[in-house]
């Protein structure tokens, strides 16, 4: 289980509660950008079981938490930010959106050093198909938690294309 302490939603214009499907108000607060970031980095760096960040720099968790951001982003419809990433000066995403977005970090991140490792000299070849193993579980669990959040933004967005259809009248 993944636990931090992140604001529920920081400067969001509305933000959706994935656990109980529920629209949630705005909560602002001032945040020193660099503080979300460096939370997930952690985050990230401990579910890769690297907590010292040995195996992976904080410019190759950046790339694939952003990766993840791009994907929930396109299943939610809207320009979620996380702040210190991309110059991003306020998170707008919530806590399930946070842990999603770890998990699906965790994939691209152990897809990466998978495609890296086979090529190097391996004589069980076992390392690379364990990465590649790994990598598929937190992808299947990233995708199932995408499929969440397009229906949780999909059921409540006022925008096309998933605004509610005008009732004839």
């Amino acid at each position: 289980m993944i636990a931090f302490q992140v604001p529920r939603a920081v400067g969001a214009s509305r933000r959706v509660d994935l656990e109980r499907g529920t629209v949630l108000k705005p909560k602002t607060q001032t945040l020193n950008p660099m503080t979300t970031l460096m939370i997930i980095e952690t985050e990230l760096a401990q579910t890769l079981g690297d907590p010292a960040r040995r195996t992976y720099t904080a410019a190759a968790l950046d790339v694939a938490i952003a990766g993840a951001l791009s994907d929930l982003r396109q299943a939610a419809g809207q320009p979620l930010a996380l702040a210190g990433l991309e110059g991003a000066a306020e998170t707008t995403l919530s806590t399930a959106e946070l842990r999603m977005l770890v998990l699906g970090a965790a994939a691209l991140a152990l897809l990466t050093r998978a495609a890296a490792r086979s090529e190097t000299t391996d004589l069980s070849n076992q390392i690379p198909a364990d990465l590649f193993r790994l990598a598929e579980d937190f992808s299947r669990r990233f995708e199932a938690g995408l499929r969440r959040v397009q229906a949780a933004y999909g059921q409540r967005s006022d925008a096309p294309p998933y605004s509610p259809w005008d009732e004839p009248g």
